[in-house]
């Protein structure tokens, strides 16, 4: 808690005390704020726990088995979404592809976390040199900037 004190020059002084709100804080609130916001959250949560728990709950080989008597099902019948013209579960089908698309999602994100954070700790340590060296180091050696900037060509 924080305190504020405002001499007027005569014999009052004004005291307010107020509590000051962390950068987190005041994110989390006005993220809670916007409607569609929450919304998307709260689906893609459902979404992506669906995706990691149902194939564990269920039984995924339907998503791998032929079965021929049940091709092209319409939904219902035992299965949400029906079936593909070789039998399988598109339900099923779809959970175990967004496990695998949560899966490299994740991975993409820390690795380039990780390549971001390890080339940034380096430029701010070393400094300026360092910095130009990783600036012009990026794959492809700057060659995509240098690209965009001279524009297009004609080949004769």
């Amino acid at each position: 808690m924080e305190s504020l004190s405002i001499n007027t020059g005569q014999d009052v002084t004004i005291t307010a005390d107020f509590v000051s709100e962390g950068f987190w804080r005041k994110a989390v609130r006005r993220f809670f704020k916007h409607k569609l916001a929450v919304v998307g959250l709260v689906l893609f949560i459902v979404i992506a726990l669906g995706c990691i728990f149902y194939p564990m709950i269920a039984d995924s080989s339907v998503a791998f088995e032929l079965n021929y008597a049940e091709m092209n099902q319409k939904p219902g019948n035992g299965h949400i979404f029906g079936t593909d013209a070789l039998g399988r579960d598109i339900f099923m089908r779809l959970m175990l592809g967004g496990r695998v698309s949560l899966s490299v999602g994740i991975v993409a994100a820390l690795t380039s976390t990780l390549i971001g954070v390890t080339l940034g700790g380096i430029a701010g340590f070393f400094g300026n040199k360092a910095d130009m060296i990783i600036m012009h180091a990026e794959p492809g050696g700057g060659l995509l900037f240098r690209i965009v900037e001279r524009g297009p060509t004609r080949t004769g």
